[in-house]
């Protein structure tokens, strides 16, 4: 059933989800993060049109295009010159997709929050059955998130800090995009608070439904301010070591190796929990939608809270 968040204006607070009703009550706004805003964004991405979305294709392209109509629509301006960042891998031109969301405080609106994901996939295969990967996981339930977040955020005027909202090319060679975004930015690095990176959130954490993990916890006390806000435990510990080191394997890690700020992703694949890891049958029918919606409000009302709290909360932690 479509769900509602109810966001009070006056004090920035998400305070309960209810069917989608409109709400006539003074200050506050009816904020919707619907199963079908979340979901319709997922299946147009992962949709055959789309080809994949492969490094330097006509499919990406074709994503790169959509992406920025849906940010032009929001009127959420580019944080360059255009909403395109372009690079080169290997006599390819990626592109970054860039918009700038700024803060209505006037001291707050000069510190940034980077709200990311990578809209790359890995194309298509040689597969004479189904040749197209459609990465309805990897990536678009990632970009679903922050397209709708950034929604929330302009429809209803609630950051004080600016919001730099960031769809990353790229990814799936190497964290090309991200580095180059970094690289980019990297002469502004004391304007930059924080980075929350989205990606893989449409599968159930082995064991743990409604929970969402965040890449290297350890390297900051995010978890803890976020899950302050959200109210519960909704972000939970998942270790990956190795091969598998999820924090050095996402777009977060050239944000915080360069930037040196807390940047994380945040992530529900578990290497047990998905099957259809950058394969064709990564579908959007191969999704836990429900799960993924109650994922996605979380990390909206934990957003919330960060881009309007009067200090910086989240610190990185020493490493020992």
């Amino acid at each position: 059933m479509t769900k509602t968040i109810f966001v009070l204006v006056t004090i920035l607070y998400v305070i309960s989800c209810k069917p989608t009703q409109q709400v006539q009550i003074a200050d506050i706004k009816d904020t919707i993060i619907s199963d079908v805003e979340v979901t319709s964004l997922i299946d147009t991405l992962s949709s055959d049109f789309y080809e994949g979305r492969g490094f330097g294709t006509i499919g990406i392209e074709k994503a790169a295009v959509y992406i920025e109509n849906y940010l032009r629509t929001l009127k959420i301006k580019p944080f360059f010159e255009s909403y395109r960042d372009s690079f080169e891998v290997r006599n390819l031109i990626g592109y970054n997709i860039i918009g700038l969301i700024e803060g209505s405080d006037p001291n707050l609106n000069k510190e940034f929050v980077i709200l990311s994901a990578h809209y790359d996939h890995v194309g298509k295969t040689k597969n004479e059955k189904d040749s197209i990967r459609n990465g309805a996981n990897d990536n678009a339930s990632g970009v679903s998130t922050v397209l709708n977040i950034a929604k929330l955020l302009v429809d209803n005027k609630l950051n004080k800090r600016s919001v730099i909202v960031a769809l990353y090319s790229g990814e799936e060679i190497g964290l090309t995009g991200s580095e180059h975004f970094a690289n980019k930015i990297s002469d502004r690095a004391s304007e930059m608070y924080c980075n929350i990176n989205i990606d893989m959130i449409g599968s159930i954490l082995t064991e743990k439904p409604e929970k969402v993990y965040i890449s290297g916890e350890e390297r900051s006390n995010m978890r803890e301010v976020y899950n302050k806000y959200i109210g519960n435990e909704a972000l939970t510990s998942f270790k990956s070591n190795g091969f598998f080191d999820i924090f050095r394997l996402s777009d977060n890690f050239p944000i915080y190796e360069r930037l040196n700020i807390p940047a994380h992703t945040f992530c529900t694949f578990d290497f047990k929990n998905y099957v259809h890891y950058h394969k064709p049958s990564d579908e959007i029918q191969n999704l836990d939608l429900e799960n993924t919606v109650i994922i996605v409000r979380n990390i909206a009302k934990g957003f919330i809270g960060i881009v309007n709290s009067p200090t910086k909360e989240v610190q990185l932690v020493d490493e020992q």
